[in-house]
């Protein structure tokens, strides 16, 4: 199973996606992209169930916030005694883009069997790298110009990754429009 998410508009938004992989060998990939501005709030809850064996995930949650927004992650990967030799790999990303944005993270393994291929999880909160976003501007870039690149490139590793080329422009498209309007 491949799932791509985007959330950009709604003032709470909240995303729960839950995959159980019970056949052997089972897959799950989710990339989700969010962009917050204003007030918005972003809620999302991914669960990853290894109950068959030889099983495979892959979580990606990209998030960047401007103005007053918030987003608030919790994901569990769960190998259950069943899930022998599986592999799963979760990660959230936030990028602030404003000193009054905030983001949560809190993922979770749940590991109950000894015999897996790897199990990783991250996550990470912080500003824009100001070592980038002076190199842009030295370029020529005006300060929205260089954020609208760096929120691109945050981006891009989750975009590339949707495999429908239609969708990936579409999703870079709202990307984009958002980015225009933001408060960057």
């Amino acid at each position: 199973v491949r799932i791509a998410t985007l959330a950009i508009g709604g003032a709470l938004v909240k995303q729960s996606l839950e995959g159980i992989l019970e056949g052997e060998g089972s897959q799950a990939r989710i990339r989700g992209v969010a962009l917050g501005d204003g007030t918005q709030h972003f809620d999302f809850v991914t669960l990853q169930d290894h109950v068959g064996a030889k099983t495979q995930s892959d979580v990606q949650i990209k998030t960047a916030l401007a103005g007053s927004s918030q987003s608030i992650y919790y994901g569990v990967t769960r190998v259950e005694e069943t899930g022998l030799g599986a592999a799963a790999e979760q990660e959230n990303r936030n990028l602030l883009l404003s000193r009054n944005a905030k983001a949560d993270s809190d993922p979770v393994l749940e590991i109950l069997t000894n015999d897996v291929i790897r199990c990783g999880h991250g996550a990470t909160v912080g500003p824009v790298d100001q070592e980038a976003f002076f190199y842009l501007q030295s370029r020529g870039l005006d300060r929205r110009q260089a954020m609208k690149l760096l929120v691109a490139g945050f981006f891009n590793s989750v975009l590339s990754d949707v495999g429908d080329d239609a969708l990936r422009e579409e999703v870079a498209a709202e990307v984009e429009q958002k980015l225009a309007v933001a408060s960057i």
